[in-house]
C-alpha cells in the first residue's frame, strides 16, 4: 500500500508508508547514520508548541547533537544533508483511505524533497489524537515533552530488544513489550481526560469497569502533572488517527506502561475491559 505523507508545517506531500518505530533496525545503516547526525528540530511558529519542544529537547535529547530550525526558512535547504536528521510534525494519508496518520516523527536527511520519503524512513514516531482533542496538530504541545521522551525510549527499546520486521510486526512487538509493564498502573491514580476518550465512554462507565483508582480531569491537570514531573499519577492517552492507539504514560519519565491498538475513533468499553484485565492480571502476578 503506497502512502502519501504530508508535512503539516509546509503542506508538501511525500510518498511513504513511541511510541512506535516504522521498521525494525538492521543495527547498521539507518540507526548508525542517525547516531552520527545532527538532529534538526523543526519549529512551527506556534508559540506554545515551539516553547515546549525546545524545552523538552534541551532537557532530554542526549543521543545526538541538535539544532533548532524554522520550517519556512530552513527545512528545504537542510533536507538533502545526509549528516542530518529531523524531528518534525507530519501527517500521512493513504491512497486507499481518507483517514490520516498524524505524528511527531524522526527521520534521517539525505533526500531531495519530502516527496522522496517513504514510511519506513521514520526511525520512530509518536502519534497525535487527530480525531478528538488534537485535531489541530499543535494542540499536542502540552504533552510534547513526553512525546520526545517516548521517541527516545522507542529507539532504545528497538535496539535493546533487537526488534525486527515490517511496520505491523514492529508495532505488535512494541505493544507486547509495553504491556508487560502494566501491573504498575494499579499502584497509582490514573488520570483520564474526557475530551481525549470520546463519546463512547463516560466517567460512570469507566469507573464501573476499572477496578483501580482513577480521576477524571481537564487536560490542564494532565499538563500540570507533565510540567511538574509528578510521579504519583499515570495518565491515559488515546491517539485516534487512521489507527487508534491506547497508552498509559508516566508524566514524569514519559515511559509507556500500557499499550494497545484497535479500530475506531473513540475509547470503547472493549478497550477499557482489555486494559483493566491486563493491569489486574499483571498486578496479581507481581504480588505473588
Amino acid at each position: 500500500m503506497k502512502k502519501i505523507f504530508a508535512c503539516l508545517l509546509v503542506c508538501i506531500s511525500f510518498s511513504a508508508s513511541a511510541q512506535f518505530a516504522a521498521l525494525g533496525y538492521k543495527m547498521t545503516d539507518d540507526y548508525e547514520r542517525f547516531l552520527k547526525s545532527t538532529t534538526y528540530v523543526v519549529l512551527t511558529d506556534n508559540a506554545a508548541y515551539d516553547t515546549n519542544i525546545v524545552h523538552a529537547v534541551k532537557k532530554y535529547w542526549k543521543i545526538t547533537p541538535y539544532k533548532f530550525i524554522n520550517y519556512k526558512k530552513d527545512l528545504n535547504k537542510k533536507l538533502r544533508d545526509k549528516k542530518a536528521s529531523f524531528l518534525l510534525l507530519v501527517n500521512m494519508s493513504t491512497e486507499e483511505a481518507e483517514d490520516l496518520y498524524n505524528c511527531l516523527a524522526l527521520v534521517n536527511g539525505g533526500k531531495p524533497a519530502l516527496a522522496s520519503y517513504e514510511f519506513i524512513d521514520m526511525l520512530a514516531y509518536s502519534p497525535i489524537n487527530h480525531f478528538l482533542n488534537e485535531q489541530v496538530m499543535y494542540n499536542c504541545s502540552y504533552r510534547v515533552s513526553n512525546m520526545v521522551q517516548t521517541i527516545l525510549q522507542t529507539l532504545e527499546v528497538v535496539q535493546k530488544e533487537q526488534i525486527k520486521g515490517d511496520l505491523e510486526k514492529v508495532r505488535t512487538q512494541l505493544v507486547k513489550y509495553y504491556r508487560t509493564k502494566a501491573g504498575v498502573v494499579s499502584k497509582r491514580i490514573l488520570l483520564v481526560c474526557p475530551d481525549m476518550i470520546g463519546k463512547d465512554m463516560d466517567e460512570e462507565d469507566f469507573k464501573k469497569n476499572y477496578p483501580f483508582k482513577t480521576e477524571f480531569c481537564k487536560k490542564e491537570t494532565i499538563e500540570k502533572m507533565i510540567a511538574s514531573g509528578d510521579s504519583s499519577f499515570y495518565y491515559l492517552q488515546v491517539n485516534a488517527t487512521a489507527l487508534k492507539s491506547v497508552f498509559i504514560i508516566d508524566p514524569f519519565s514519559g515511559e509507556i506502561v500500557y499499550a494497545d491498538n484497535s479500530k475506531g475513533k473513540f475509547f470503547s468499553k472493549d478497550d477499557l475491559k482489555d486494559m483493566a484485565k491486563t493491569i489486574e492480571h499483571l498486578a496479581k502476578e507481581e504480588n505473588k
